[in-house]
């Protein structure tokens, strides 16, 4: 399922990468026709084409690549790489499309060329830009998510940095549990504490928040499932951490597959923080598996005839000593 965050991406990048492609094609226009003057005079429809021409093999390209990563957590190295591949492309499919449509401007490759030339360093810079406003000025954007967190102070530094690096969130304030009064309003990672275990309900109830992220340790049982129901009857969307899952990963060295199934999964597939695998049908694929593994197996003489391996004996047939009597018997009446 796709997500807020991911969905404004798709919006941000590609209206971005038009503006970068539109500028790239001014610069080539202006260097190679005007100073350079290796554009032939062509008409308003031949540019027309060739411009409708350029936005769609660009579409293609767009498409072509993963747009769902968070551009905020690519580094500059990241952005060279893409820049590079998805020019690289573009190039390729426009060219396609100027032989195919046969159209007057595949005849001038420098301007090609200028515009790809233009659009490797324009489109990094773009990027960077794009990042600066999504970090710094999330309110002028009025798309952003209102976090809260619920944690200890052991946990609530490295929870407010997760959280920070996704642009369309805002964490407003954080509650951490083992907090005195007197640390009520003081600050972590430039957050203001706003409550602790016994005035966080309170908090939560009162602030305007869309999410909560919780992060506390499972000792106390099954204490703290009251106060997940009431924020979820709030409607408040609760992402529960897993600090058990930490911990096998801890021993295991690697990251853990994670897998559910039932009716509801699909519901709570998304609220989870860790990547989780969704099989409906787990459950009939584990029965199937043990009846498998402890159902009799089929054996077969020889030939490759399949045969009942409970009758060891050939039927219709008696025994030698059987069929010696009967013709001794038959043999004295005649």
């Amino acid at each position: 399922m796709i997500t807020k965050r991911e969905k404004l991406q798709y919006v941000y990048v590609f209206l971005t990468d038009i503006a970068a492609l539109a500028a790239s094609v001014i610069l080539a226009w202006l260097i190679v026709g005007g100073i350079m003057g290796q554009l032939l005079p062509y008409s308003v429809l031949d540019w027309v084409q060739a411009l409708v021409l350029l936005v769609l093999a660009y579409t293609v390209t767009f498409f072509c690549f993963d747009q769902t990563e968070n551009i905020v957590k690519r580094t500059r190295g990241q952005e060279a790489k893409l820049s590079i591949k998805s020019n690289l492309l573009m190039m390729v499919i426009y060219s396609a499309f100027l032989t195919l449509s046969k159209a007057v401007l595949q005849d001038s490759r420098y301007f090609l060329v200028g515009v790809v030339s233009f659009n490797l360093f324009l489109l990094p810079a773009a990027h960077g830009l794009l990042k600066k406003l999504l970090v710094k000025a999330p309110d002028s954007l009025q798309n952003e998510t209102l976090v809260g967190i619920v944690t200890t102070g052991d946990h609530a530094g490295k929870m407010i940095r997760e959280i920070s690096n996704d642009w369309s969130r805002r964490v407003c304030g954080v509650a951490l549990l083992e907090a005195t009064g007197d640390a009520i309003g003081t600050k972590v990672e430039n957050i203001e504490i706003k409550a602790n275990y016994d005035t966080f309900m309170n908090w939560l109830r009162r602030a305007a928040l869309d999410e909560v992220y919780i992060d506390v340790p499972m000792d106390s049982g099954e204490s703290f499932i009251p106060y997940l129901e009431e924020m979820e009857s709030m409607g408040l969307t609760v992402h529960f951490h897993m600090p058990l899952l930490d911990r096998i990963e801890e021993e295991l060295g690697q990251p853990a597959t994670l897998v559910v199934t039932g009716g509801l999964a699909k519901y709570v597939t998304p609220l989870c923080r860790h990547p989780l695998a969704y099989d409906p049908e787990l459950l009939m694929k584990g029965l199937a598996l043990l009846y498998q593994m402890n159902a009799p197996q089929p054996h077969y003489a020889a030939g490759g005839r399949r045969r009942n391996p409970n009758n060891n004996f050939r039927r219709g047939r008696r025994p030698r000593s059987q069929r010696r009597e009967r013709r001794e018997e038959k043999s004295k009446n005649g």
